[in-house]
């Protein structure tokens, strides 16, 4: 048996020397390439996620895999506020030396939470990666990960978004993910206006943290986007909020607990 692990961790690093780093990742936004995608199910497969978690937060959870539940009101193909209740599945993907890094992943109904490109053809997950999130997990603070990652020396935009492989080897150390990434949960409050005008704030009262973001249109002042998350001690993420424009695309997740 272990002849046997050996022999495919062999051939599985022949194949990883092989292939270029565009061929394992996606490098450009929204290309899609099969090869790639059988080649990362391979991957996945051999190279398990961490199985423990190492960093306590008490706005976290404790357990490597989670399922929570959520009141879900959102923008689909048949509604500007379709609401249902969905589940919402969580694990550990990597332990860093000083965080660990999770994927949280919301579970629509099929053909429920969909929107559709210029040619009706492509169905896209409601704005993606506000269905499937990443948080980088300390014992202080939750950063919220960008699974888009910039490359300035190669002026290429890498996804790491439902690619954990891609999204690891980009960022693999702490300094890296948290370079790409925003705090939306800390006990001390923030209030930050970004060189854009855009403004975060973070607050915390009666064991809830709240964060918001506003990004305004720097044409006409108007708001852009809004995005919010509210965190309880010893609970965890009890609601997700955000919206284009006046309230265009919403997706609010209500009474969001974890299931036993």
């Amino acid at each position: 048996m272990k002849l046997k692990k050996t022999g495919i961790l062999i051939i599985a690093g022949l194949v990883l020397s092989i292939c270029s780093g565009k061929l394992l990742f996606d490098t450009q936004a929204y290309e899609h390439n099969e090869l790639n995608i059988a080649i990362l199910g391979v991957f996945q497969t051999i190279l398990p996620g961490d199985k423990e978690v190492k960093h306590q937060n008490p706005y976290f959870y404790s357990q490597n895999t989670f399922n929570l539940s959520a009141e879900a009101t959102y923008y689909s193909t048949v509604s500007y506020d379709a609401k249902e209740k969905v589940n919402i599945e969580g694990k550990l993907i990597k332990n860093y030396k000083t965080g660990d890094l999770f994927k949280l992943k919301i579970d629509f109904r099929e053909d429920q939470g969909l929107i559709y490109d210029n040619t009706f053809k492509a169905p896209i997950q409601l704005t993606s990666d506000r269905v499937v999130f990443y948080f980088y997990v300390t014992n202080e603070k939750i950063y919220l990960v960008n699974p888009y990652i910039y490359n300035e020396q190669k002026k290429q935009v890498y996804i790491g978004l439902n690619n954990e492989m891609a999204l690891t080897f980009f960022l693999p150390t702490d300094q890296k993910i948290i370079a790409n990434s925003e705090i939306v949960c800390q006990e001390e409050i923030l209030h930050v206006v970004d060189e854009y005008g855009g403004v975060t704030n973070i607050t915390s009262k009666n064991e809830e943290v709240e964060y918001g973001r506003r990004e305004y249109n720097q044409s006409n002042g108007e708001l852009s986007f809004h995005e919010d998350f509210i965190w309880e001690k010893d609970k965890g993420l009890i609601f997700y909020g955000s919206a284009y424009r006046m309230e265009a695309e919403i997706l609010y997740l209500n009474a969001i607990e974890e299931i036993e």
